[in-house]
C-alpha cells in the first residue's frame, strides 16, 4: 500500500480538508494507490463512508483520482476505500534551441552526402 490517511474522528469539514490535502500531496509524490480509512459508522452507514466518494468525484480531486474500490478485509473492508491515483504527468520541458550550424536540419541530415550533378 502506497498511503494511508484514517479519517476517524473528524467531521465532514475536517475530513474533507484533511482528505484534499493527502490526495493531492499523495499524487504528486508520485503515488498510485491510497488507503482512506472511513470507518463504518454506528449503523453500518456512516456519513464519512457515504460522503469520500462524492468528495473523490469532485474538483480538485476528481482530475486525479482513476477510480476506487472497497478495501480488503485486512484493510478495513467495508470502512476503508482503495483510491487509485492517475499517473502524475511530466511537466513539458523548455524547447532546447538548436546547435549553432544546424538551424533546421534534422541530426541524420549532417551525415548524408548532397547529391552530385549527373554529366
Amino acid at each position: 500500500m502506497a498511503g494511508l490517511i484514517d479519517l476517524h474522528g473528524l467531521n465532514q469539514d475536517q475530513a474533507r480538508a484533511a482528505l484534499t490535502g493527502y490526495v493531492l500531496r499523495a499524487h504528486a509524490e508520485g503515488r498510485r494507490t491510497v488507503l482512506v480509512i472511513t470507518g463504518k459508522g454506528s449503523l453500518g452507514d456512516g456519513v464519512l463512508r457515504r460522503r469520500v466518494p462524492d468528495w473523490l468525484s469532485e474538483p480538485p480531486l476528481r482530475a486525479l483520482v482513476a477510480g476506487l474500490s472497497e478495501a480488503h478485509r485486512r484493510h478495513g473492508g467495508e470502512g476503508a476505500l482503495y483510491v487509485a491515483l492517475k499517473r502524475l504527468r511530466a511537466r513539458p520541458s523548455a524547447a532546447v534551441p538548436p546547435a549553432a550550424g544546424s538551424a533546421g536540419r534534422r541530426p541524420w541530415d549532417a551525415t548524408r552526402r548532397a547529391p552530385t550533378p549527373r554529366g
